[in-house]
């Protein structure tokens, strides 16, 4: 796109280097009197002021230009920083697992082995945002695959751990809630708490309704999406300090790198136990 107050500087310059050589010409022909005269009679200090009008606005439409710039180029590297940060965090964490997941094949008690390292996932998880998640646990399909329920958690209540139930299949008294919802459509799903206490979405099951004050202001449910898209289980994280801590964009990329992670530990384990517990023929 060209530059509308480039032409007119262009076209100004242009309107003053011809009155120069024009000036420069009549002398030489000795006209130089009477173009003096006309150039005497031109309104001098409004022409200036005119030029002077242009030029400043030219300046200025170049430095709002060049502000609108680097404020873009410092976003961009704000969010570059932020997503190097995001990846330093995953790459940490699939250290952490490379050093915790031999104890699957290693110690005798493998289901204890299993949540031991998913407990430590999670404790790790949460440290990504310090002082603003401090909970999380993992829900799995039970036996039955009719209802979703408490697994693996870090930092929960024991009731919750015990009360959490969500149905899967959308029949029977139990509702599947929040977690149910995203295991069922494979969708991350956020919920704030409003200003009034309430939840902002009608899947919220209050399994607690003596509680005055819920532990959090927001709270997230991600899919764990292995790598056949197969679901295996719901990851959920809860902040009582930060309603919109789970809102950005690149942290739902980045939950949903989190919930594979998860979910490529937890099918290991599980093909484990099929595999090795299986009865010899």
């Amino acid at each position: 796109m060209k530059d509308p107050w480039g032409n007119i500087l262009k076209r100004l310059g242009n309107t003053v280097y011809l009155i120069v050589v024009g000036a420069v010409g009549a002398a030489a022909l000795g006209y130089w009197g009477p173009v003096r005269s006309f150039l005497e009679r031109l309104p001098l200090v409004p022409s200036l002021l005119a030029v002077l009008a242009v030029v400043l606005a030219v300046v200025s439409g170049k430095f709002m230009v060049a502000t609108r710039t680097l404020d873009n180029a410092n976003r961009k590297l704000t969010d570059l920083r932020r997503q190097s940060a995001l990846d330093t965090e995953l790459i940490g964490l699939d250290g952490e697992l490379l050093l915790l997941m031999p104890g699957l094949l290693t110690r005798p008690d493998r289901a204890d082995a299993a949540k031991d390292i998913t407990r430590a996932v999670l404790r790790r998880i949460t440290e990504i945002w310090p002082s603003k998640v401090q909970r999380a646990y993992v829900l799995l399909p039970d036996k039955s695959g009719d209802f979703l329920t408490p697994w693996c958690g870090f930092q929960m209540a024991d009731e919750t751990m015990r009360r959490a139930k969500f149905q899967l299949h959308g029949t029977g008294h139990i509702a599947m809630g929040v977690a149910g919802q995203a295991f069922i459509h494979k969708q991350t799903r956020v919920v704030h708490m409003r200003t009034d206490g309430s939840m902002d979405t009608e899947e919220y099951i209050e399994f607690d309704t003596a509680r005055k004050m819920k532990p959090y202001k927001s709270f997230v449910c991600v899919p764990m999406l292995a790598q056949t898209d197969d679901c295996v289980g719901i990851m959920c994280l809860d902040s009582n300090t930060d309603g919109t801590v789970f809102d950005p964009q690149e942290i739902t990329g980045l939950l949903v790198a989190l919930g594979a992670r998860l979910a490529t530990l937890i099918s290991m384990y599980q093909s484990l136990e099929a595999t090795l517990c299986k009865p010899s023929e």
